[in-house]
């Protein structure tokens, strides 16, 4: 209940509580004990005491690896987690190393155009940006992209996603031409089923102006930008 209000200091010293309950009734490795400390790492998440939420997620990630095996879903949860506290910390070779091993074990376990498999993907891009590897985060985001264009087609949410995320890394390799074809392309899939004032239309009409200059996109974003 305080977790999902939001009352993550309350609900920090409850779940310690839980945690030192089940150690103590059945064990460490136990999946009551598992559970809570997987809810006391995401209260200390929502604090931001992400050294302490670390540890917690290592330990029940160890804890998860020995009762269940690397692809089981809880283990991949808890790596999942643990990442965003690496990622939250700009440990970005730390994080890259589990979204590798998300991505990884995924695969094996759903296949490599599952959307469990993209999402670890997804992660591991970012993850790549963050920490300077443009080149290989633009590898990253072609494969997500081509499986959720085979996936769901041109026009999904979470293909035009990783359209946004893949030209944003091309920026960062200073590849201007091809991030300003890459944002064309979000913008005109996106004027097909949104409005031409929608937020994110506007971000693509916004990043083709400061690519070319282009007079339709200018003034795209001034005619939208009266609307809000």
């Amino acid at each position: 209940m305080y977790a999902a209000e939001y009352k993550w200091s309350e609900a920090e010293t409850v779940f310690r509580q839980v945690v030192a309950v089940w150690r103590k009734r059945a064990g460490n490795d136990d999946l009551e004990t598992l559970y809570a400390l997987r809810n006391l790492g995401e209260a200390l998440e929502g604090q931001g005491k992400w050294l302490e939420a670390e540890a917690l997620h290592r330990e029940e990630l160890a804890a998860w690896r020995k009762r269940a095996g690397n692809s089981d879903s809880e283990t991949l949860y808890t790596l999942h987690n643990l990442g965003v506290t690496l990622d939250a910390q700009g440990k970005w070779s730390e994080a890259e190393s589990v979204h590798r091993e998300q991505v990884a074990f995924w695969g094996k376990r759903a296949g490599n155009d599952n959307p469990q498999t993209l999402y670890a993907l997804r992660e591991l891009g970012i993850t790549l940006e963050y920490g300077g590897k443009w080149a290989e985060a633009e590898t990253v985001h072609r494969e997500a992209l081509a499986s959720w264009r085979k996936r769901a087609g041109n026009e999904d949410p979470q293909t035009l996603y990783t359209l946004d995320r893949l030209g944003w890394t091309l920026e960062g390799e200073g590849k201007w031409s091809e991030a300003e074809s890459v944002y064309r392309e979000a913008l005109a899939l996106r004027r097909k089923g949104a409005a031409i004032d929608e937020p994110q239309v506007c971000r693509n009409a916004s990043s083709c102006a400061a690519l070319s200059a282009n007079s339709e996109n200018i003034m795209i974003l001034n005619n939208s930008w009266l609307r809000f």
